[in-house]
């Protein structure tokens, strides 16, 4: 469980460089609003092609080496950063980070669903998702403290050295028989359902509400930055450790959350995080003081660590265990292929109507989305 929550950190990790980079590559290469979102857009959409094909892998390889194949993909790809001189090859980079993180989460977060009872399985995901949340924050918070000392190009070499440990480790583990696949005797390989049997209405409910709220929390998580630099004068440097900060208490959120939905009903607490996330999001933006700013962002990241551990055990309620990798990759799926489009839609809205406007069509999204836990999962 350790390394799985170790390589989940570094898969985390590098993506969340690009998105605090986000006003220095505006700078650098003269970019407009719409340029910088869809050169966010453009690895999210490859990012999106690759994992149901990440999913059917996870199905078949042992998780370790899936996990491996994944970390080295981004471990090349930083180092190949380092001699970008062109928008278009950072863009082609960028995105093959985005598919060694496709490449990664099936097989994670199958391999960690099964560790533990289905009774405490919300608690497992949510070690599991602490691990990934961490990488979140020290993506940015790495930005925070190394941008002005060292080009970003240096941070993202910085990281690649992490990796090749990281993958070193995880090669060594001696006991990386026990992250193979499992399937219990009630669920023989034999009897492996059909792709189409995971479509059933819960299921195919919770990826639309799921991709409801992640298409608002993208285009926060994306913008964050730029509303604090152009908005509110922070500097990158700072803006940087706001967007660290929204990860950081989810390192505890995740497996409290997790606790707290094993405890109370993993649905029941999906609706608080989601009413919560909304709430905080309208407080971002009415809030100015520097330190109500921080406990609100902190309240965010919680409440997000809390919805990503409910929703993840959900996904292994509704799916059987044999196709729990290609259930995990829809559910990515989802995420992906609305992070993908919640850029390009962040920057028209703040190039026609600024940058709050963007967090107010993320709550409103937000809001549907809870509205649609109430109307159908919590009744069932």
């Amino acid at each position: 469980m350790l390394g799985a929550s170790l390589s989940h950190m570094l898969n985390d990790a590098v993506p969340q460089i690009q998105i605090a980079l986000i006003p220095v590559f505006m700078k650098e290469f003269n970019l407009t609003i719409f340029q910088a979102g869809l050169m966010v857009s453009i690895p999210l959409l490859c990012s999106t092609v690759s994992i149901v094909f990440a999913g059917f892998l996870a199905d078949r390889v042992d998780h370790v080496n899936q996990i491996v194949m994944a970390l080295s993909l981004m471990a090349v790809s930083s180092i190949l950063l380092g001699f970008t001189r062109s928008v278009s090859l950072l863009t082609a980079i960028l995105s093959a980070i985005l598919v060694g993180n496709s490449l990664f989460h099936p097989a994670g977060f199958t391999l960690s669903s099964g560790v533990m009872s289905s009774n405490r399985r919300t608690t497992a995901l949510g070690f599991f998702n602490a691990g990934g949340i961490m990488g979140f924050a020290l993506g940015p918070f790495s930005v925070g403290a190394l941008l002005g000392r060292f080009q970003w190009r240096t941070i993202y070499l910085v990281w690649t050295v992490i990796l090749i440990f990281t993958i070193a480790y995880m090669l060594t583990l001696k006991w990386r028989k026990t992250y193979k696949p499992q399937l219990k005797e009630a669920e023989p390989q034999s009897d492996r359902p059909s792709v189409r049997s995971i479509l059933a209405l819960p299921f195919i409910t919770l990826i639309v509400i799921v991709g409801l709220e992640w298409m608002g929390r993208h285009m926060i998580l994306t913008y964050l930055t730029s509303f604090l630099v152009f908005d509110r004068n922070f500097t990158v440097q700072l803006a940087s450790v706001f967007l660290g900060l929204i990860s950081v208490v989810g390192i505890l959120g995740g497996p409290l959350g997790g606790y707290i939905a094993d405890r109370f009903g993993v649905v029941k607490w999906f609706m608080i995080c989601i009413g919560g996330l909304a709430a905080c999001t309208y407080l971002i933006l009415s809030l100015t003081h520097l330190w109500h700013l921080t406990a609100v962002t902190l309240m965010f990241g919680f409440f997000a660590a809390g919805e990503m551990a409910s929703a993840s055990s959900l996904v292994s309620d509704y799916v059987h265990t044999s196709r729990r990798g290609l259930g995990y990759s829809l559910y990515f799926l989802a995420i992906n292929g609305v992070s993908t489009i919640a850029p390009l839609t962040g920057a028209l809205i703040a190039e026609g109507h600024g940058f709050p406007a963007v967090f107010y069509g993320s709550m409103t999204l937000m809001i549907f989305a809870l509205a649609m836990v109430w109307l159908t999962l919590k009744k069932q």
